[in-house]
């Protein structure tokens, strides 16, 4: 036993025990207390040497028999470190269903401290599958096994990575509030001298993704300030480059352009430099939305002409929408019509309405309300008709409502039932977005 820690000797103690289907109980007698075993388990330090020989005499347990099982479970371990390893790696890649299938060949005992992540594997799985219940159920599993078990998980972030899991599963379904809640539990179990750095980082950028959909700017703004010395991550540069773009955007709302266009140049510079192209382009169209609202018109163009022209992926396709989009947007303010029309048909045409649902929607009111100013009227009507059923799909009243009134400019003059219908469905959204949330105090 000279060269095992109490803590080594306390874990083969319990394994041993419990591959033996033995209780605390079943090892006490009248020289030693179940509670001492808990103790000896447990790596307590003041437990008697002579109360350690002696159950380790019980158990049959010599100096070389400790040393041999030690060996085998560094071996045991180092195996499923690696198991972990490609299964994480296959998850990253996109083969979720071969890293289930791996997961599922795993036999663990139920109390073994690796248990807990087969379950976080599987979460991370579903939750990159999109399977949001499957995924959080996992998640659950994994916080409620480390409930149970606290010893084992003393330097670990796990539970806070689950609860950043749970956060943006939440974020995914569009349940910002509870979304909040889960995040700002995971930055408050945070261990800084835990493993997983990165982990608090992503909460805060997910919090802050959280306020800024809650309408809550001014919040948002202020903790990505206090924040802002600690963000520069070098080994989750993902994170780092969306801080700037965060920053970006809230100066842009701020009305501060000078201070946002800084922030997205900066951002810019540094997606380039770790070869980021999916967060090079959001910063391009981030910073064309800036020089656009800044009336830059020559400036904003090039940068969507920047994203357009750029070489990328299929999955990519979602960001040359958007700066199709924004070029038609940009084109109808410049009384551009026809040119609008083009780039806003190639932005229908790149959009994917399944996967963004609210990149497409917009494409639906830009194109439809550029028809209705060039005079195709019946064809403007066909776009508002399908974003408004795409909408009320989506459970997404106060975009709905934009398609409603807009019918019911092109019914009013042509049919008073369907004018009236229009009418309705757009006092209907109206009353059940203010009548449950009236404020009296307002009026007094």
């Amino acid at each position: 036993m000279k060269n095992l820690t109490l803590q080594e000797v306390g874990k083969i103690v319990r394994k041993v025990r419990k591959e033996r289907g033995l209780r605390l109980e079943d090892l006490a007698d009248e020289n030693i207390s179940p509670a001492t075993v808990s103790n000896i388990e447990r790596g307590i330090a003041h437990v008697s040497p002579e109360k350690i020989s002696y159950l380790l005499k019980k158990l049959h347990l010599s100096e070389n028999k400790l040393s041999e099982i030690l060996i085998q479970e560094q071996k045991d371990l180092h195996k499923l470190q690696f198991i972990f390893l490609k299964i994480s790696t296959l998850c990253e890649l996109g083969y979720e269903d071969e890293a289930l299938t791996q997961l599922s060949e795993l036999q663990l005992r139920e109390d073994h401290p690796f248990t807990a992540k087969i379950y976080y594997y599987k979460g991370c799985c579903f939750f990159n599958k999109q399977k949001w219940k499957q995924a959080e159920r996992a998640f659950l599993q994994v916080l409620r096994f480390i409930k149970q078990n606290s010893p084992a998980f003393k330097n670990s972030n796990i539970a806070a990575a689950c609860y950043l899991y749970l956060g943006c599963s939440q974020y995914q379904q569009r349940n910002f509030e509870q979304a909040l809640t889960y995040l700002e539990h995971g930055i408050e179990i945070f261990q800084d001298d835990g493993d997983q750095p990165h982990i608090k980082s992503q909460l805060f950028l997910h919090k802050i993704e959280c306020l800024k959909k809650l309408r809550r700017v001014a919040e948002g703004n202020q903790l990505l300030q206090e924040i802002w010395n600690s963000v520069h991550n070098p080994h989750d540069i993902q994170t780092t480059i969306r801080f700037y773009a965060l920053r970006s955007e809230f100066a842009q709302k701020a009305g501060l352009y000078d201070e946002a266009i800084h922030y997205a140049t900066d951002g810019i510079k540094l997606a380039s430099r770790n070869n980021q192209l999916n967060q090079l382009l959001n910063l391009w169209t981030t910073l064309g939305n800036i020089y656009m609202m800044c009336g830059e018109w020559s400036l904003s163009e090039s940068c969507f002409q920047m994203v357009i022209q750029r070489k990328s992926p299929q999955n990519h396709d979602s960001k040359r929408a958007s700066s199709y989009l924004q070029l038609g947007i940009l084109y109808m303010k410049q009384n551009k019509l026809q040119q609008a029309y083009r780039y806003l048909q190639m932005a229908m045409k790149h959009s994917d309405s399944t996967k963004h649902t609210n990149q497409f929607s917009l494409c639906l009111l830009a194109i439809g309300d550029l028809c209705f100013s060039m005079g195709k009227i019946d064809e403007a009507l066909y776009y508002f008709q399908k974003g408004q059923e795409i909408t009320r799909k989506n459970a997404d009243p106060k975009k709905e409502l934009q398609f409603w009134l807009r019918m019911a400019r092109y019914w009013e003059s042509k049919d008073q039932n369907k004018f009236q219908d229009c009418i309705e469905n757009i006092y209907r959204l109206q009353k059940e977005r203010y009548i449950s949330t009236i404020d009296y105090d307002h009026f007094l």
